[in-house]
């Protein structure tokens, strides 16, 4: 080996020192930092825990420049702060001008109107939390994988990132607060706390009860998360965990096919789809057990007549059609079928198979009103 490798080995291998000797001393620099910051966790110093975290996790994005999910970590903390922002400004509004209306400071034409009339102007316009989490879904979709990094430095950023998703929850439900108080009108904050949590732990995660402040981990506060996930937002499965926990705190347990049942009534007038998702949820816990999947699938299809989705309870029919071939219990399902497709008014469907439908033996009970629809047909 000639001298010029011999020197260019050397030069390599004083680079792979370097660079080890660097990561080692960042590794020491950093130790009084994260002590500091598991002190402040252990002894609930949210100040503290977020001023330190700020610091080492600014640090930690030096170290790991290149690294793609703390630099997606970073990118969806940028955009929580950016949608808090947002939504504690259109609250703090809405508080100005409930209070100049209540002052007799902003007296628009309106205001002036409803005064001479009697009426008072409570309803201050401020967009529903749903709006805010609908038009950000997509930004929080991409999949965090820090998994590459320490084992220090993942359970600081996982610590870091409730504490910084606590920090805006807490500074939402203020704003919230604030608006209740000048309008009695207002009581959805709750709203608003959840869009956060609910961006960030996408089903199956469940929502750490940290990202919310100490004060809102009440059985109240949770049953009303879990009303909000499943009439505002239309998230059964979070629903149904916020209703656990509930259940959990007052001494109580919730079992899952319960609460989905429970739920799936609660909400099939005003919500149906969801209605059916909670329903289908209840039918995948009951394993092995025919009769009631299909009783539930039932009112699946009655959830789809009832709301005027006759295509849905059509092919909602024939599914069950197919999945219970051989159940007596399911023979009824031929006929909601052509039913529901009389409804919809799709009579090529109907006359395409109904003769083929009539002849089967499944359908014996059903041939008088299966035959009066192939005549309207």
């Amino acid at each position: 080996m000639n001298a010029k490798n011999n020197r260019l080995i050397v030069i390599v291998l004083f680079g792979c020192f370097l660079g080890l000797f660097s990561t080692v001393c960042a590794s020491t620099d950093l130790a009084p930092l994260y002590a500091e910051f598991q002190q402040a966790i252990e002894t609930q110093n949210e100040s503290l825990s977020l001023d330190v975290g700020d610091r080492l996790f600014s640090k930690l994005g030096m170290e790991y420049r290149t690294n793609a999910g703390f630099g997606a970590l970073k990118s969806k903390l940028m955009a929580s702060e950016f949608l808090s922002k947002q939504m504690i400004q259109q609250l703090q509004k809405a508080t100005g001008m409930q209070m100049s209306i209540m002052t007799g400071n902003l007296l628009s034409k309106k205001v002036v109107a409803d005064k001479k009339n009697g009426r008072r102007n409570d309803n201050i316009s401020v967009a529903p939390a749903k709006s805010f989490y609908d038009t950000s879904t997509e930004t929080f979709l991409k999949p965090i994988d820090i998994s590459k990094l320490s084992d220090k430095d993942i359970k600081f950023l996982r610590d870091y990132y409730n504490i910084k998703l606590r920090k805006y929850n807490t500074d939402i439900a203020k704003a919230g607060q604030a608006l209740t108080i000048t309008n009695s009108n207002f009581k959805d904050t709750h709203h608003y706390v959840l869009v956060l949590p609910l961006l960030h732990f996408i089903e199956p995660q469940k929502v750490p009860l940290e990202v919310f402040p100490k004060w809102m981990k009440k059985t109240a506060r949770l049953n009303e998360f879990s009303e909000s996930c499943l009439m505002h937002y239309g998230l059964s499965y979070h629903a149904m965990i916020f209703a656990q926990r509930a259940s959990e705190l007052s001494g109580h347990k919730l079992y899952e096919y319960e609460y989905y049942k429970l739920a799936a009534e609660k909400c099939k007038k005003t919500s149906p789809n969801v209605a059916v998702d909670c329903l289908k949820r209840s039918i995948k816990l009951l394993k092995n057990k025919p009769k009631k999947q299909i009783a539930i699938s039932y009112e699946i299809i009655q959830i789809w007549l009832d709301s005027g989705n006759y295509n849905l309870a059509a092919s909602e029919s024939k599914k069950m059609m197919s999945t219970f071939s051989k159940h007596p219990d399911s023979n009824k399902a031929n006929w909601l079928y052509f039913y529901a497709l009389s409804r919809a008014n799709n009579t090529k469907a109907i006359l395409k198979e109904i003769d083929g439908a009539l002849e089967n033996p499944r359908c014996k009970e059903y041939k008088p009103k299966m035959m009066y629809i192939k005549w309207w047909a």
